[in-house]
């Protein structure tokens, strides 16, 4: 658990681990209270490049729930992108699970392929 409340889990996928926040603050929207699950599949100081930001839209449109997320954090002066999902407040365990599972593999997938496209960060930004 972090100063902050939220739970932090890493979970093991052979050589590669991925830590997934889920946080302990919920929202309400109407009469839905939701709680965020989400981990990064990227962090930096240089902000994506187009083809980047694209390819995250469109596999948006691929997942069942959830979304990727990309913000720019001024006090870090970095930019996240990560893999959210909002899920009840009272989930249970079984859905719980099945959240987790997905932001994990929905986050790592990407991860693992941005680590191509990502090369960015040693050149010129490509706008």
């Amino acid at each position: 658990m972090t100063s902050g409340g939220n739970y932090k889990c890493i979970f093991n996928l052979g050589e590669r681990t991925q830590l997934v926040t889920i946080q302990s603050e919920t929202n309400t929207y109407r009469d839905v209270e939701t709680r965020e699950i989400w981990s990064l599949a990227y962090l930096g100081k240089k902000r994506p490049p187009y083809k980047v930001c694209l390819r995250l839209l469109e596999d948006n449109e691929r997942k069942k729930m959830g979304a990727w997320e990309m913000t720019f954090n001024e006090s870090s002066d970095q930019y996240y992108i990560a893999f959210s999902l909002k899920i009840p407040a009272d989930a249970d365990p079984e859905t719980m699970n099945a959240a987790l599972q997905l932001v994990t593999e929905a986050s790592d997938e990407m991860e693992v392929e941005l680590e191509g496209d990502l090369k960015f960060l040693k050149t010129e930004d490509e706008y």
